[in-house]
């Protein structure tokens, strides 16, 4: 046998020739590379003259038929009607065509469609697979991304609105930033806030080894989506080194990376803030005035002396006081709390929250029962101070993790936690576990938080938040059952932040009064009238609002040694404002959450990490666009996301228009102008009609950038009412169809698959929104992570509302080539693979839905003929040809004189007219044509 050899080059030998202009300067390589046909301003070309003036009927037809016309070519005919209707409902909506449709005029059946919720449906959909939607974030643990179904009702509402495409992308980039946030008055909720959760759609590892790679890999994958998405670039191609093909640098990658790099992930409130914050003056003053009438009520009732002096003897004796006594003499030699990271520098964020920190003597309240005060405050940042309803987040300045310990001097209720956040990453859980607190106590306390070696000298923030505001809350197998589990009352509160070596005691700030500090010589009744003349002072300081942090913490000793009353009298003024408050509180409604990014305000320039590790930083790069698209400087008084959103929607773009209006090209006729959606580059694909491409991003901007204006431009076009039969002539010469003389023959996508079953049985649920359903499967592949089993037929939901887990997504959808939503898919694949025939023929829900069909068709008061015509104009948008007829009605005679096998003894007994089990079987075999799941 032959055998070929080949011989290494030696290391001492020149290297190759340069092939493929290797060797070049980059300056070179990008005045060559910028010359590609996608970074050239946008055109408006003049429609072509043609030798067939009578069959366009809009521009558009005129450049296909042009072309068609230069290499000999004819368009095919105009396709039959029902042909049509049903192409055209699937295309607007993704569900075969309603009867009230039939017969109508095709103009009027667009608007119709353009009209229907489930257009926006089915095109929230198309974009979803753009920005990878997922409701976890996939690795190993696969952790929830909470409330990520708001985003996709989001979309839903966004396509259905007609919102501009420009004021869409600037939503998502950066909806948190922009000058006017679109309300929306009917639900009562931010939509812009709600467009940032596209950013949070990233596959990100919880439990990672090196935090500052795990975090340079979410942005690289966010600048990859974002790139992808709506400039049609591979630009994190440049991670590492400069862009192979596209002229895209490895600065111009940095320039993007330190825009994302400001942007920290959160919950963000969407509620419309007024109406989360309308009592709050009412709630202020009642809390003052129960602090009054306490105050007035513990004046009146003094103390008891002799359980104080019991007391005090009892701390003299053994611990509180022994404790106190030596803390004076501790204060100096303690770790001294770091001004840098006062509660007064940090960054808030939360309707409700106050602006900043309180003086000492904020109240925290009991929600229910006779017991009244969980705290008097010292001075400090609370998120309570007006009501424990209100949630959010307070977010320190970052810092140089220089000392082994970070400690925070915090409270909190309600599952309220303390994170630190160490070079932005998002893990919370198992690797962050000592470092992250849950703050459980109204009394402020020290947290420690033990650093990892290997984090020092890394930069970092502490992070505090109630308990519905965690961006990462682990693994949770069932969201709903997470949702509903909290009552709405979390609260935190901050006084300081020490970072400091192990041993090293810490201390609350200033001195304690000299009363507790000491009992000098001097007989127990005296001790106890001082300590009961500083009682009193802290008292009448309080009342006045003059109290500071001492006294405070003397009253809630009193109050936890039960000296003081806590609790009111029935009938008494302090119930009557106690109950006011509770009542006024209670009216304020659970605030609505989605997953969105917040900038931080940090500003920072990036450098260039070498070989794209960010444990080798180069030269700094200012934040800006690309070179390539003009390279200013992102940066406004707004913030560099908002910066970098304007540049993506100004006119003079030439990305930004060209790729929607190509991705809405595909979607109706099954392949871009550009086949490669999501690459324009040079290892995507030319256009097929470049001038075509232009006149339609231009018309696209001139018009609004109106997503349904173009829809509904191009479905009148002669070009895309063609029948799908090729001439030889055509199959000849453009075997792809790239030339567009017939129309292509198109699959179903999975979830209009799954849909038109739905439909067509009389199953399909029209409830639009809300928490995303569980899909059915029969085995637990990972018992421990995977979401509980739902219905068989997902409460015939449509198949947008199944939940999407990157670890655990739809069997069914996945054999029809649902994508796995790990990277931007603008082109799915189409497959056709033995799996998908054995999931038409065995599939459960397949089965069950032809089950369902048959039952329906059967209770018609119709012979037999009629309901086998009215099943193929359900299932194929046509009556049966006489062929067709007399095979059905052959079928249903010999099936139903067939035994009935075991599995089917369930459907029941057969009547004279078939049986259910013959109805059933031929729904079935509807089911399994290709026409069903096949467009011509």
């Amino acid at each position: 046998m032959p055998t070929l050899l080949a011989e290494a080059p030696s290391f001492h030998q020149p290297p190759f020739p340069p092939e493929n202009g290797a060797g070049r300067t980059w300056a070179e390589k990008y005045a060559e590379r910028k010359e590609q046909w996608c970074f050239q301003p946008v055109t408006d070309p003049a429609p072509p003259a043609v030798k067939d003036a009578m069959w366009p009927v809009n521009a558009l037809d005129r450049f296909i038929v042009a072309r068609l016309e230069s290499e000999g070519l004819k368009p095919s005919a105009q396709a039959a009607p029902e042909v049509l209707a049903r192409r055209l409902s699937f295309a607007l909506t993704g569900l075969p065509p309603e009867e009230s449709l039939h017969g109508l005029p095709f103009e009027v059946q667009v608007e119709r469609l353009l009209a229907s919720p489930a257009f926006g449906e089915h095109w929230a959909r198309h974009w979803m697979d753009v920005a990878r939607y997922a409701e976890t974030f996939g690795s190993e643990h696969d952790y929830l991304n909470p409330y990520a179904w708001r985003y996709r009702d989001y979309l839903v509402r966004a396509f259905n609105e007609d919102l501009p495409y420009d004021r869409f992308v600037r939503e998502q980039v950066a909806g948190d930033l922009l000058d006017t946030p679109r309300m929306n008055a009917a639900l009562g909720i931010n939509e812009s806030l709600l467009g940032t959760a596209y950013q949070r759609m990233s596959e990100f590892y919880a439990t990672p080894v090196d935090v500052m790679r795990e975090q340079a890999s979410v942005i690289d994958w966010q600048i990859e989506n974002l790139s992808r998405a709506f400039m049609g670039l591979t630009i994190s191609c440049a991670r590492c080194h400069d862009h192979k093909f596209d002229p895209i640098s490895t600065a111009d990658f940095y320039a993007l990376y330190g825009v994302f790099a400001g942007a920290r992930p959160v919950l963000n409130i969407i509620d419309e803030p007024t109406s989360l914050t309308r009592h709050d003056d009412k709630l202020a003053m009642l809390k003052n005035a129960i602090r009054d009438e306490l105050c007035a009520q513990w004046l009146k009732d003094g103390i008891d002396g002799d359980a104080l002096r019991a007391v005090l003897m009892k701390a003299a004796g053994n611990s509180d006081l022994a404790e106190l006594n030596g803390m004076r003499g501790r204060l100096t030699a303690a770790v001294v709390p770091s001004r840098d990271l006062a509660p007064e520098k940090w960054r808030h964020s939360g309707p409700g929250l106050p602006e900043g920190p309180a003086t000492a003597g904020t109240l925290s309240l009991h929600a229910t029962g006779p017991a009244l005060v969980r705290a008097v405050q010292p001075a400090g940042y609370y998120s309570d101070a007006v009501s424990e309803r209100h949630g959010g987040s307070l977010r320190s300045p970052e810092f140089v993790l220089a000392k082994q310990n970070v400690s925070v001097l915090a409270s909190g209720t309600g599952k309220a936690r303390l994170r630190l956040v160490v070079e932005g990453c998002q893990g919370d859980i198992v690797l962050f576990a000592p470092a992250n607190k849950d703050l459980n106590d109204a009394v402020p306390r020290w947290y420690t938080m033990r650093l990892k070696q290997q984090w020092l000298g890394r930069r970092a923030h502490v992070e505090v938040m109630t308990r519905d505001d965690l961006p990462t809350v682990g693994n949770v197998k069932d969201a709903v059952k997470w949702a509903a589990s909290s009552n709405g009352r979390s609260s935190f509160g901050v006084l300081d932040v020490a970072l400091h070596e192990d041993g090293q005691p810490l201390a609350w700030r200033g001195a304690l009064p000299v009363a507790l500090m000491q009992k000098v010589d001097e007989p127990w009744d005296a001790y106890v009238r001082r300590f009961e003349g500083a009682v009193h002072d802290a008292m009448t300081c309080w009342k006045s609002g003059n109290l500071d942090d001492a006294q405070a913490r003397l009253l809630q000793g009193l109050l936890d040694e039960k000296l003081l009353q806590n609790s009111f009298q029935q009938g008494s003024v302090l119930e009557g404002l106690v109950r006011e408050y509770r009542e006024l509180e209670n009216a304020i409604p659970n605030a609505l959450r989605a997953p969105g990014v917040q900038d931080d305000g940090s500003g920072n320039d990036t450098p260039i990490f070498v070989r794209g590790d960010p444990l080798t930083p180069g030269e700094m790069v200012p934040r800006r666009m690309p070179e390539v698209l003009g390279g200013r400087m992102l940066t406004d008084a707004r913030g560099d996301r908002h910066a970098l959103a304007v540049e993506l929607t100004r006119r003079d773009n030439p990305l930004t228009a060209r790729v929607m209006v190509n991705r809405i090209w595909h979607h109706l006729f099954g392949r871009g102008l550009v086949g490669s959606t999501d690459n324009f580059g040079r290892m995507g694909d030319k256009p097929t009609h470049p001038e075509l491409l232009d006149h339609l991003a231009t018309k696209f901007m001139e018009e609004g950038w109106s997503v349904k204006k173009l829809v509904r431009y191009i479905v009148a076009s002669s070009t895309w009412q063609t029948s799908s039969e090729p001439s030889p002539d055509a199959l000849m010469k453009d075997p792809g169809n790239l030339l567009l003389s017939h129309a292509h023959v198109r699959r179903l996508p999975a979830e209009s698959i799954r849909d038109a079953m739905l439909h067509t049985a009389g199953n399909l649920s029209l409830h639009q929104g809300g928490p995303s359903e569980h899909f059915h499967y029969r085995t637990a592949v990972d018992p421990d992570k995977q979401p509980p089993s739902g219905p068989l037929d997902g409460r015939g939901r449509r198949s947008l509302y199944l939940e999407v887990r990157r670890n655990f997504l739809s069997d069914f959808l996945t054999v029809f080539d649902f994508p796995r939503p790990n990277n931007p898919t603008g082109n799915r694949s189409v497959t056709n693979v033995p799996a998908q025939s054995i999931t038409l023929m065995n599939d459960p829900f397949v089965l069950h839905q032809a089950q369902v069909w048959a039952r329906r068709v059967e209770a018609l008061p119709v012979g037999n003929e009629q309901r086998v015509v009215l099943m193929y104009q359900e299932a194929f948008g046509r009556a049966p040809t006489g062929g067709e007829l007399g095979r059905a009605m052959n079928f249903l005679a010999v099936r139903a004189v067939q035994p009935v096998a075991k599995a089917d003894e369930s459907v029941g007994k057969r009547n004279a007219e078939g049986g259910d089990v013959a109805w059933r079987d031929l729904a079935h075999a509807l089911f399994n044509m290709k026409e069903f799941i096949f467009i011509p």
